[in-house]
């Protein structure tokens, strides 16, 4: 060797059919595409290598007679599995990880197919990843899913479960379509947390381009466009950031924000362009959804907040916040207009959109410290004292306060 990092001896085996993989520490390796009427490769060991070396594994694109649930590659209880270089078609599930940690899914692209009637297992995905943690899903292509089934079966490129610690890096999630039009690029499903999902594009699929409903992940530099339906879901997920992401031609809205438990998400400079006109750029579809923070987000346009609306958090990291204290509701054709930071400035459009007119601490960045007898000031003159009470001195610099109404 000619330095020194950890080595190792693993057994290597080659591969002409679909098979278990039950050795150990070994790596095996395609020589022939295959194809099968079930699951082909089943991992039944840890430290496991599938080389497609370029090479397809073939399904026969489930349908009534054999039902959804066959994979292209298995593993159920075994960690450390690594597939890489080749191509998975027409399987019900491209990659099933079960209860399995540090897996390694990597140039690999899929493409699921489920036939009409299915049973069983009505939902198809490029990968499926149940339990474990710490895996892996870099540079593939898991995009073009196909569900056919006529009973409400859905298909995503990617469905995350009970699983957390995962990276989901450079993959594109791409046209993933269902009968019920409900194919979603990414689908981060209940107790999905602690996940980052990065650089991937989750384009034209027929519902969502990323659907969330763990907390505590990391959505960043995505690109979600031409969905049909909502390029961002939030259904009941909390904590999560989503920052750096582009989203274009939403066929429905483009941030969609559903059910009270929805809470404390963050929204860090997302650019939002071009949505069906007859939807909204954000969306709060329930009331009580809470502790939202919109950080420099300096493109939203039409928004709604529905019902008692929720409490919201505007950032703009040069100039400052406004914090709301109860939440705020309704709905207006420019939100980035309708509340705005600037330098010593803080407008919340209460004229065009009562249902902004609500209490809120306000607070200011990088202001002079020399003020000669400073004072609030409320459209230009003194700001009376029932409304506006400061909780810092006005030359501290950074200044906080509250009103009671705009």
């Amino acid at each position: 060797v000619s330095y020194w990092t950890n080595y190792s001896i693993g057994a290597s085996t080659t591969l002409k059919a679909c098979d278990t993989l039950n050795k150990a520490n070994t790596v095996y390796t395609l020589t022939k595409s295959v194809s099968t009427t079930g699951t082909c490769f089943i991992v039944s060991a840890n430290n496991v290598t599938l080389d497609l070396n370029g090479y397809n594994i073939t399904g026969d694109a489930p349908s009534e007679a054999s039902g959804v649930e066959d994979y292209g590659v298995k593993i159920t209880d075994y960690n450390d599995s690594t597939v890489k270089n080749g191509r998975i078609y027409d399987f019900g599930r491209g990659i099933g990880s079960f209860n399995a940690s540090r897996g390694t899914f990597n140039n690999v692209t899929i493409k699921a197919v489920g036939f009409s009637n299915l049973v069983g297992i009505k939902n198809i995905y490029g990968i499926y990843i149940d339990g474990g943690s710490n895996n892996t899903v870099s540079q593939s292509n898991i995009s073009g899913s196909n569900n056919q089934d006529v009973d409400g079966g859905i298909s995503a490129g990617i469905y995350l479960l009970s699983t957390s610690d995962n990276d989901i890096i450079d993959n594109n999630f791409n046209s993933h379509i269902s009968q019920e039009q409900s194919g979603r690029g990414i689908l981060a499903s209940t107790a999905a947390n602690n996940n980052l999902i990065e650089n991937n594009t989750a384009n034209s699929n027929d519902a969502h381009g990323i659907l969330i409903q763990g907390n505590n992940n990391t959505i960043r530099n995505n690109t979600f466009n031409s969905n049909s339906k909502n390029s961002i879901l939030v259904s009941g997920g909390e904590d999560n950031l989503f920052v750096r992401n582009t989203i274009s031609s939403s066929g429905n809205s483009a941030l969609y924000l559903i059910t009270a438990g929805s809470r404390n998400n963050t929204f860090n400079n997302i650019t939002i362009s071009n949505t069906n006109s007859n939807y909204y750029d954000l969306q709060f579809a329930s009331a009580g959804i809470n502790e939202t923070y919109l950080v420099d987000m300096h493109s939203i346009m039409n928004y709604t907040f529905t019902g008692i609306g929720g409490m919201v958090i505007f950032r703009d990291t040069t100039f400052g916040e406004i914090r709301f204290l109860s939440a705020i509701n309704g709905s207006g054709t420019n939100l980035t207009r309708d509340v705005r930071l600037l330098n010593n400035s803080a407008t919340v459009r209460s004229d065009l959109n009562i249902g902004l007119n609500k209490s809120a601490n306000v607070t200011f960045y990088n202001l002079q410290t020399n003020f000669v007898t400073p004072e609030m000031k409320r459209d230009g003159v003194a700001c009376p004292s029932t409304v506006c009470y400061n909780f810092t001195s006005l030359n501290a610099g950074t200044v906080k306060f509250n009103v009671t109404a705009w």
